[in-house]
């Protein structure tokens, strides 16, 4: 299956089979190219990316990937990491923004948040940016390895204070 570009624009998704024709149809938006969703990552900065994020961000991460561009429910990203509440989701999700605010990467450039309200009560959905996930296909990202916690990982949380 082919990647697709997905822009969001005035509320609306629009799917572009390629980068040119997202870059193309960005243009004519009057938006220009550097929309954070399109914004090509390299092989060394996904890798950078990655090699940084501890356990708990790699299983969001691998989730969002896994949604393979797609929107993913709080509920769905937290059953995968797993943590109980969207507080604890939160603060995964800041783990994910400072380790890309560290490499100077743009926190908009790994995923996409949308909430709606629905009866009064916020419903968030996430999706990893299209950009970041052809960078995770080319790197073959997420393996079941990568999503396994590290021994040094374990022997952290082990000692940990509660």
């Amino acid at each position: 299956m082919a990647d697709k570009y997905i822009i969001r624009f005035e509320g609306k998704e629009i799917e572009c089979p390629s980068l040119a024709a997202a870059e193309r149809l960005l243009m004519r938006l009057g938006k220009g190219v550097k929309s954070p969703d399109i914004v090509r990552w390299s092989a060394h900065e996904f890798n950078d990316f990655v090699g940084r994020l501890r356990y708990f961000q790699r299983r969001a991460l691998g989730r969002l990937i896994k949604g393979k561009a797609k929107e993913v429910t709080d509920v769905e990203l937290r059953e995968a990491i797993p943590v109980g509440t969207n507080q604890g989701l939160a603060g995964v999700l800041s783990g994910l923004t400072k380790v890309a605010a560290a490499l100077d990467i743009e926190p908009e450039r790994v995923y996409q948040q949308k909430t709606v309200y629905k009866s009064g009560k916020p419903q968030r959905t996430y999706r990893a940016t299209s950009a970041l996930y052809k960078a995770a296909g080319e790197a073959d990202w997420p393996s079941e390895e990568d999503l396994k916690m590290t021994e040094e990982e374990y022997l952290d949380s082990r000692y940990q204070e509660p």
